[in-house]
């Protein structure tokens, strides 16, 4: 999910707002819009994306270094 920040160039006063409320406060003043405010993307990653890459990570890990004891385990005998 992506938040925008908008950051007032004169008074350093930050607002979050999401892609339509974005659009409305761009479509009211466009001329003078980008002379104002700096606007920044915040992408947030999912808690359920974080935990399932961590699994992966995890799961593949032990796998390797499993392979990797059975061959070596191999080697000398």
């Amino acid at each position: 999910m992506k938040n925008y920040i908008l950051t007032n160039k004169f008074t350093g006063v930050k607002e979050l707002l999401n892609y339509a409320d974005l659009q409305n406060r761009i479509s009211r003043n466009r001329k003078d819009f980008f002379k104002t405010y700096f606007v920044a993307v915040e992408t947030k990653t999912p808690l359920l994306e974080k935990l399932l890459l961590a699994l992966f990570v995890g799961v593949s890990s032990i796998a390797l270094g499993s392979l990797f004891l059975e061959g070596f385990i191999y080697f000398i005998w």
